[in-house]
């Protein structure tokens, strides 16, 4: 059997993506090549359940986003260091409104598109940038206000 990598990926994964983006090219805040490589170069060692992500060239920039597991498919868009650290307040933010077992998963990422007016097809924080990690914070902070 084939070894499943980006170039060779599985296709029940690749099906189970609900509104793939593509495979960025070019580094949206530097315009260097995007290469795929392993995500062991950021970490320093595998990390994950899938070792590939997209890289920036740049080795000032070293914007990155990882891609779906058996994919070659982005998780979102290439983020730079501050784009990384506000999706990283999002998500825990976010994380805590449906893990708190008032909302299913689902039914989170449908109020999260409802408060942010965007399709719940696009509602990843891994598309986000800051200004809209900004407005998921705002939303997930505000329920929480409300529910106390």
């Amino acid at each position: 059997m084939t070894a499943l990598t980006p170039w060779n990926p599985d296709p029940r994964a690749v099906r189970r993506v609900k509104a793939p983006l593509p495979a960025p090219t070019h580094c949206p805040w530097c315009q260097a090549r995007v290469s795929i490589v392993k995500n062991s170069e950021i970490y320093g060692s595998p990390h994950g359940d899938w070792p590939w992500i997209f890289l920036c060239g740049n080795k000032e920039c070293r914007a990155y986003i990882d891609m779906y597991p058996g994919t070659g498919i982005p998780r979102g868009t290439l983020a730079d260091s501050a784009t990384r650290q506000a999706r990283g307040w999002a998500k825990q933010l976010f994380s805590g409104v449906w893990q708190s077992g008032h909302m299913t998963k689902a039914d989170a990422v449908r109020w999260l598109a409802g408060k942010l007016g965007i399709p719940e097809e696009e509602c990843e924080i891994g598309r986000f940038d800051v200004p809209m990690c900004q407005r998921a914070v705002t939303a997930c902070l505000e329920l929480a206000r409300k529910a106390a």
